[in-house]
């Protein structure tokens, strides 16, 4: 990983080919201290695992995809729950060979070619609570 901060608390992260992106963003979120921060990004995996929420269960149902994919969108937020737990919450978008897409929350992937990332950190805290609502 590879990375330099552009402006103020903004930077520009390159997560090189062969890496888990969450182990990355966790170094980089250590050594830069960032306690809240948006994420967006574009890249290549080649293989993500993602999870769907179901609302009514409460609960997610993860799948791994084991094959090359161009991440056409990353978008989420960095926040501590309950002030002391890191939530990376990350939602991304896929595309395979034939064009098909899909999208959910992403757990994890691993890097192909590159994973290019802006990540915009913010003054305040952003706390996370859990709702039991939902």
């Amino acid at each position: 990983m590879e990375y330099r901060e552009t402006d103020h608390d903004t930077f520009v992260v390159r997560i090189n080919r062969g890496q888990s992106m969450m182990e990355q963003l966790k170094i980089f979120i250590e050594k830069e201290s960032v306690r809240s921060a948006w994420i967006s990004g574009i890249g290549g995996a080649a293989w993500v695992e993602l999870g769907f929420y179901n609302l009514a269960e409460q609960s997610y149902s993860w799948e791994r995809f084991d094959s090359a994919v161009e991440i056409t969108s990353l978008t989420g937020n960095i926040a501590y729950e309950d002030s002391d737990e890191l939530y990376i919450h990350l939602h991304g978008t896929f595309a395979d060979a034939s064009f098909h897409a899909i999208g959910v929350h992403v757990t994890d992937l691993e890097v192909a070619g590159t994973v290019e990332l802006l990540i915009q950190v913010f003054d305040d805290e952003l706390p996370r609570k859990l709702d039991p609502s939902i």
